[in-house]
């Protein structure tokens, strides 16, 4: 590295330098790649999107354990934080740090994103706001928790009934510079809005616990900004409804391996890494073997079928057999016991989290209730029929706090429990002297 950008690596943080450097051997370790000369300024620099934005890593920490966030929508490789396992870029030169590219381009379908947008992004607005309603729009359960200036909010074009906005600061909004080596917070002069943009099936796969992103949240408001303002809209619509007890999707970890052998790895792909190993000092025809061993398909390694050339490299091993079959016979029991894990996890999904109408069971009383509605004459609106756009779709609503238009789905409607039928009690017709009193219509008469 020559004397110019080792000026450079100094103006970097010693944070910034181990993440780009543990991501990028991470991901390219067996390519014979070079990393890219880097050049930073104070604000401005070649490298990466400029002037990122973003939230301090104690409010963005927060964000991530209250809404199961996994994504990080809107920053560079520089700049990215630590707390989230993906992260997006609209730089094509991060790609070779693991970016997934820019927000409106990478498959986010079935994640969690967080998206921290600024003036410098009036550009990709509209990219944005198409990208946000195909996410919400899909089946799989996704949400986007955006955090931008209430201006450009209103500029959004997104579906009203998918939208909750969270919370708003009218000033002294703290924000930092991430790709900057002293990290500094300074704080907004406009006001900014926290919206959340999600679908049914986020709200049930993963809950949002209100009442504990409230408390946090007002905690590290009375910190650093006092004049957060709740939504009470919001919070009518959260307190109206039974919160989910289950927990929310775990956060897997999107990094392979980091060995020679990887033939057991679900998370790694095949590549041509021959060059690679004979580099390192491995013979060529050792480097095309294990480059067959790593090219195994990954489901048979993980039900203890090994490929034939672990046995060509143990051959002058006395105990060559041996190690094969413990390797294929462990591998087998780890195997059986995610196997096992998986089952048991989607067997308590569909008895205690997956509402009915997702089960078959219930596809009977779909169509008796279809058969019972074509025999009458004027028929209603079938709640079956109507399109339900409501977030809180699967939540009970147990009272009515926001005083909104019933449709004609049953989750706009208050669940009542079912009373029981009150009968007559016998024993308050019979007198003391154990007769029993009847009332005649002379009497009444009378």
């Amino acid at each position: 590295m020559g004397r110019k950008n080792f000026g450079v690596w100094q103006a970097i943080s010693g944070r910034q330098t181990d993440t780009l450097i543990s991501r990028y051997l991470c991901l390219y370790r067996r390519l014979p790649h070079y990393i890219p000369s880097v050049s930073v300024k104070k604000k401005d620099h070649v490298c990466g999107h400029k002037n990122i934005i973003a939230i301090p890593d104690d409010l963005a920490e927060i964000l991530r354990n209250q809404f199961a966030l996994n994504v990080e929508a809107n920053t560079s490789a520089l700049g990215r934080s630590a707390l989230f396992d993906e992260w997006c870029s609209t730089n094509e030169n991060d790609l070779s740090f693991g970016s997934l590219g820019a927000f409106w381009k990478a498959n986010l379908e079935g994640k969690n994103c967080l998206l921290v947008c600024t003036e410098n992004d009036n550009v990709n607005i509209k990219r944005f706001n198409e990208k946000i309603k195909s996410l919400i729009d899909c089946k799989q359960p996704t949400r986007v928790l955006i955090i931008l200036p209430t201006q450009i909010f209103q500029k959004l074009a997104l579906p009203p009934r998918k939208v909750l906005e969270l919370a708003s600061v009218p000033t002294t909004f703290p924000l930092i510079r991430p790709e900057e080596a002293e990290n500094s917070t300074f704080s907004t002069n406009e006001t900014f809005s926290i919206i959340l943009t999600l679908n049914q099936e986020s709200m049930l796969i993963d809950p949002i616990h209100w009442e504990s992103f409230k408390t946090n949240f007002l905690l590290w408001g009375g910190k650093y900004c006092k004049n957060i303002e709740i939504s009470s809209v919001t919070d009518k619509l959260f307190n109206e409804r039974i919160p989910l007890t289950h927990r929310p999707r775990a956060r897997g970890s999107s990094a392979p391996s980091s060995g020679v052998y990887h033939f057991f790895d679900t998370r790694s792909t095949p590549v041509t890494e021959t060059n690679h190993l004979a580099s390192c000092g491995i013979p060529v025809h050792q480097a095309k073997i294990i480059h067959k061993i790593n090219s195994h398909n990954r489901c048979l390694s993980m039900i203890g079928i090994l490929p034939n050339q672990i046995k060509f490299l143990c051959k002058n091993n006395e105990q060559g057999n041996q190690v094969f079959e413990e390797l294929a016979r462990e591998l087998f029991w780890k195997g059986y016991a995610i196997w096992k894990k998986r089952k048991r996890l989607m067997s308590y999904f569909w008895k205690k989290i997956a509402p009915e109408e997702w089960k078959k069971s219930s596809e009977k009383k779909q169509k008796k209730q279809v058969n019972r509605a074509t025999k009458t004459k004027k028929r209603k609106i079938n709640a079956k029929d109507y399109q339900c756009q409501n977030p809180f779709h699967f939540l009970k609503k147990h009272r009515d706090l926001s005083h909104k238009l019933p449709t004609p789905c049953y989750c706009s409607h208050v669940s009542r429990k079912a009373t029981p039928p009150r009968f007559l009690d016998l024993r308050n017709m019979v007198t003391n002297n154990n007769t029993v009193s009847f009332t005649t219509r002379g009497s009444r008469e009378r």
